[in-house]
């Protein structure tokens, strides 16, 4: 037999009505044993004994046999076993059907009015069991209210043939159109009900296709196909939570060299078919066990569990840069990339994310710097310098010092060029004069164990500012302080963090910024709950990063938030990349559906900002209006002088 595309819709109906069949018989099996308990005992009771026993013994058989065909599985394939098991449980529903539509039949030709009281209710009490319970499946539905109208019209007519119940003609003709229409009636509710069941379902299948369209590309690299940053660092983190002295996780930095000469002088295609063959060769070697991302340009990184051999990590490395540099046919074109490849190993499950890229990035460097660009192992002593005492005794004395401050990013109304608010961002600032972006300490901070010290401080110097502000006249309508996991996932980090902020009254001004790094790094019910309680004391609450992976969908229906801030890889990628105009649509399209306000973060050039107006974002940071600011270039830039009413509210 040939499989057309009807027959092939006419089987998946039928499968998808055996398995809604097959979840109603097995919940409703105790009612209708009893039921069918009650009409045996009646018909023992009119003296049919006899065709109780039979009947009996068909109801209660079929009830078994329904039973096993239920619990023995699924049909999931068109095979032998497939069709066995659809034909077994359709035939044994079938004849159940029939031994229970008996009874009204035999009660009806008693000649007693009690009795055929009795066997009329029982045939329509089967009708509204039927029609009400079996809706969706229209094809058992139309041979069920087959047999009972059947039956319907032999009840009536042995009622003609008692006495008691003969009515006249017309009286029967009557009741034989209202059986018609009630039937016509039933017809076309339940074709109307599976209507809608098949749009329904079609629409659930739609929207989860696109739901997973939308976490695809947010977790994938659209060209290459391999993992993003965020996804990687996801990966990352599990495998770590793994690792031991016994079993390692290596994480190799790869940078191609050479890869710009490609694209300047064949195109950009060339370019995409060299990523794309760099991409396949890491990710076989990776193997199985391992997780290739691309993360820049030209910038790829591995992670996978050590391998026990001796100098394994050495002919690992070796083999990446050496299969990078083999020739890669493009047209009649031979192009030729090299890479420098870095490669640091962690063993303690402790070990941060960003610690260990770190290293795998300084390892890389080395490489880079080398004259022969041999690959480089990361190795302790190279930080043999930096005391991890003496480093800690200096962030802490920084921060004493006033040395690390926050910074204001304005965020701004992209239409009217109104100032909404700021996003208060750490900057150290040195004694010689050099201003450190997060980037630069960071990863110090996290080795010393002083991500919520360096929290309590930025919200203290926010707060401080806010009042400072209030005493010369004017006051920000919002400035977002970012959140780390240390102050969120414990509850003494966040009732530190309470306390700071309670010092400020307007607590409807300050949001806190969370990035998704929180909930795979830390278990989700502390986080969550510290979210509520912050929440609950007036702040509002920002999903940072959102977009850059599957947890942030799962986040927006978990918890609450009032804000969601569009990653800046997605905004610096629009009109250049498909799936992020198609991503960013998506993530404003969901926030605005939900009443939580949208901030596109990044926003450098006037056609990024035309694209997010014209997919619906009001709001946008970044470099296009200013970069961040001192607390006086603050005051000079949006101060007394230059504030106007549509700037800020008054205090």
């Amino acid at each position: 037999m040939v499989d057309g595309p009807g027959s092939w819709r006419s089987w998946h109906n039928l499968r998808r009505e055996h398995e809604v069949a097959r979840n109603a018989f097995v919940d409703e099996q105790s009612i209708r044993l009893v039921a069918k308990a009650v009409i045996t005992a009646i018909l023992i009771f009119a003296g049919l004994w006899r065709s109780a026993l039979v009947l009996a013994a068909l109801m209660f058989g079929t009830e078994l046999m329904g039973r096993a065909l239920a619990l023995y599985g699924r049909v999931r394939r068109r095979d032998r076993r497939g069709v066995f098991l659809l034909g077994g449980f359709w035939m044994t529903l079938n004849i159940s059907v029939i031994s229970m539509i008996t009874p009204s039949i035999l009660l009806s030709t008693q000649g007693s009015m009690p009795l055929f009281v009795i066997g009329a209710l029982w045939n329509l009490g089967l009708i509204f069991y039927v029609s009400i319970h079996f809706g969706t499946m229209p094809v058992h539905n139309l041979v069920t209210l087959g047999l009972l109208s059947a039956a319907t019209f032999i009840v009536l007519w042995f009622s003609m043939t008692n006495d008691f119940l003969r009515g006249s003609l017309i009286e029967s003709l009557a009741c034989v159109v209202f059986l018609v229409a009630y039937n016509a009636v039933a017809l076309h509710t339940l074709l109307r009900q599976n209507r809608i069941s098949l749009a329904l379902h079609q629409a659930k299948t739609d929207a989860e296709a696109r739901l997973a369209q939308i976490e695809y590309i947010a977790r994938h690299d659209e060209l290459t196909g391999l993992f993003n940053r965020r996804s990687f660092d996801e990966a990352l983190a599990a495998m770590l939570r793994d690792c031991s002295d016994r079993v390692p996780i290596w994480v190799v930095m790869v940078d191609l060299n050479g890869f710009k000469p490609v694209n300047d002088l064949y195109s950009h295609d060339a370019g995409d078919e060299v990523l794309r063959h760099v991409a396949r060769r890491l990710s076989e070697l990776a193997g199985p066990k391992g997780v290739v991302a691309r993360i820049g340009g030209d910038e790829f990184i591995l992670a996978q569990p050590a391998m026990p051999e001796g100098h394994a990590a050495r002919s690992l490395i070796g083999t990446i840069a050496s299969q990078l540099r083999e020739p890669i046919s493009f047209g009649v074109h031979q192009l030729r990339v090299s890479a420098a490849v870095g490669l640091a190993e962690a063993s303690d499950p402790q070990t941060k994310v960003t610690t260990i890229c770190a290293r795998a990035d300084q390892a890389m460097y080395r490489s880079k710097s080398s004259l022969d660009g041999v690959p480089a192992i990361y190795s302790p002593q190279w930080d043999a310098r930096r005391n991890p005492l003496a480093q800690r005794t200096e962030l802490i004395g920084a921060m004493r010092a006033g040395e690390i401050v926050p910074y204001f990013q304005p965020k701004v109304d992209m239409k009217s060029g109104r100032l909404l608010g700021f996003e208060a961002l750490a900057r150290w600032v040195r004694p010689q004069g050099d201003v450190l972006t997060p980037s630069r300490f960071l990863p110090a901070v996290e080795d010393a164990g002083l991500g919520g010290v360096l929290v309590n401080h930025v919200a203290g110097h926010v707060v401080r500012q806010l009042r400072t502000w209030q005493s010369i006249g004017f006051c920000p309508d919002d400035v977002s302080i970012n959140v780390s996991e240390a102050a969120l996932a414990t509850e003494g980090g966040c009732t530190e963090l309470l306390a700071i902020i309670a010092d400020f009254p307007d607590r409807k001004r300050l949001t806190l910024e969370i990035t998704e790094d929180v909930f795979f790094a830390r278990p989700g019910d502390p986080v969550q709950k510290s979210i509520e309680r912050l929440r609950a004391a007036g702040c509002r609450i920002s999903l940072d990063d959102f977009g850059t992976g599957y947890a942030s969908f799962r986040h927006l229906r978990e918890l609450v938030f009032d804000e969601v801030k569009i990653d800046r890889s997605f905004t610096s990628d629009l009109g250049r990349d498909r799936s992020a105009d198609v991503l960013v649509e998506a993530v404003i399209s969901i926030a605005d559906s939900l009443g939580l306000q949208v901030i596109a973060e990044g926003v450098e050039t006037e056609e990024q900002r035309q694209r997010l107006m014209a997919m619906g974002c009001r709001a946008g940071q970044g470099y296009l209006w200013n970069r961040a600011l001192s607390a006086r270039e603050v005051e000079e830039v949006y101060g007394a002088g230059a504030l106007t009413v549509k700037t800020f509210q008054s205090c």
